[in-house]
């Protein structure tokens, strides 16, 4: 839901990039349809756009990563409580 909320923010002020890792802003998501205008970046890609330092960029890519990690592994696990 929070990701929605988020488009339908960036919809009403015309802002028109938002940054999501969500499967639904990805090309054949619902998301996607729902707002076509809207340009939805990974943290993958605004880091890249961002950083210029490569040593900076691979840390904050690698801790991302992990964070990631974590966060599935917890999702996995209160999803089997």
């Amino acid at each position: 839901m929070g990701e929605y909320m988020s488009a339908i923010i960036a919809n009403y002020y015309g802002i028109p990039l938002m940054k999501s890792d969500d499967h639904l802003f990805k090309d054949g998501g619902r998301g996607k349809d729902l707002y076509p205008d809207l340009e939805v970046k990974s943290w993958n890609d605004t880091v890249v756009d961002l950083i210029t330092d490569i040593k900076k960029r691979r840390q904050i890519l690698d801790a991302v990563k992990n964070q990631n990690y974590k966060m599935n592994n917890e999702n996995d696990r209160y999803k089997n409580e």
